[in-house]
């Protein structure tokens, strides 16, 4: 007997996996603030690197999903597309940027 689900829920999953990729990336890219405030170059960068990644992945995905549709309305583009683009792919953006910004003033400070 093969078990008949009411709805697709690949779509559902792979918000999920990116809900919570975009939350790692984002711890991840927040404790990058702690060696940014040194000026370690390297272990910030490689800190930093999932938040990015995840930013480009939930970015396509998004551009990916508008593309294939056609006919949009103002709040569907909304709802569907900006507001997961602002939960999932804005807080790895803003914190990774903020640790790089520190780490680029520490660096230059220190310079000087």
């Amino acid at each position: 007997m093969h078990i008949l689900f009411a709805e697709d829920i690949g779509g559902w999953l792979v918000a999920g996996f990116m809900l919570l990729g975009a939350g790692v990336a984002t711890l991840c890219a927040l404790i990058s603030l702690f060696p940014a405030a040194k000026g370690n170059r390297p272990v910030t960068i490689a800190l930093v690197i999932p938040a990015v990644i995840m930013v480009l992945i939930v970015t396509g995905w998004l551009l990916n999903q508008y593309v294939g549709r056609e006919g949009h309305d103002a709040e569907e583009i909304r709802v569907n597309y900006v507001e997961p683009w602002l939960i999932m792919a804005c807080p790895p953006l803003v914190v990774g940027a903020t640790a790089i910004t520190v780490l680029f003033f520490r660096r230059r400070t220190r310079d000087q």
